[in-house]
């Protein structure tokens, strides 16, 4: 199949992905995963991926380098506007099917369980209420939910074995070219326009953001540290995550710069509460 897709040009393919996403977004919810992705290869010796993803990292089967990561405030975000009508469909669904919440990563197979725990999740997020009048709650559920569950978590089982910088991006400035900001929150790839230059003005606090994260990024790609040593344009220390504690250690970026512990902690705790009851090992993602 590999070997016939590469006679294929490229944009042949995107155009064929494009649709596939679009089907199963209609058919199946975005959240539940994407039609093509990586997979588990049979074993032979040219093998990259061995296992599932999770127990890949929890047996340190990575290279062991530093590694920095993290998120932004609200990685899935929107004014109502901007909302489609294929995704007010799908929050009707969520009203509709609460199990439509629970994350597939949870491998539940009991409908009547999953069913009991779509509405924990609702009571959770929306409080019993319409999730589709509720758009605020329902971007906190799919951020938490697609982004930064995942990343901390993985961000904790990689700092087992290897230390982890890990950031949570919250200046809401102008600079990846969102302007007249409707509502709180950091969406998204926000935090590339502070790394690249993609054209859109700033005041001079956004381009000091800017100036303080390529001097980190730079310092990291140089020498593991993205704070090798005191400087007065930081005037701070990046601490890494080395232990695997759940309570991880997190660099705020905003117009100054702060360590943190207790990012999303009671999302967090919420989750790992729902996995250590309802889960079922092995996670392919978590």
């Amino acid at each position: 199949m590999v070997k016939e897709m590469k006679t294929l040009p490229a944009n042949e393919l995107q155009e064929k992905w494009s649709s596939e996403l679009i089907w199963k977004i209609v058919t199946k919810l975005p959240l539940r995963g994407l039609p093509l992705g990586p997979v588990i290869e049979p074993k032979h010796s040219g093998a990259v991926i061995t296992d599932n993803s999770y127990d890949l990292l929890k047996k340190g089967k990575f290279h062991h380098v530093p590694i920095l990561m993290g998120h932004t405030t609200l990685e899935i975000s929107a004014d109502a506007e901007q909302i489609p009508g294929v995704l007010k469909l799908i929050l009707l669904i969520f009203d509709l099917q609460p199990s439509k919440l629970v994350p597939v990563s949870l491998n539940m197979k009991q409908l009547i369980k999953s069913s009991l725990l779509g509405r924990k999740i609702k009571d959770h997020y929306f409080n019993s209420k319409s999730t589709v009048k509720n758009l605020t709650e329902a971007m906190e559920y799919a951020s938490v939910d697609q982004f930064v569950r995942p990343i901390r978590e993985t961000a904790r089982l990689y700092s087992k074995y290897t230390p982890v910088y890990l950031y949570t991006f919250a200046h809401e400035g102008p600079l990846w070219g969102v302007y007249n900001r409707t509502s709180p929150g950091v969406a998204h790839t926000e935090d590339l326009g502070y790394l690249f230059d993609f054209k859109h003005d700033g005041s001079s606090v956004d381009y000091q953001v800017r100036h303080r994260m390529t001097r980190m990024w730079a310092n990291f790609a140089k020498t593991g540290n993205p704070t090798p040593e005191e400087d007065e344009l930081l005037g701070t220390k990046w601490i890494p995550n080395t232990s695997g504690d759940s309570e991880l250690k997190t660099l705020v970026i905003d117009k100054a710069l702060h360590m943190e512990t207790k990012i999303e902690a009671d999302e967090l705790s919420f989750w790992d509460d729902i996995f250590k009851t309802y889960g079922t090992k092995p996670y392919s993602t978590y």
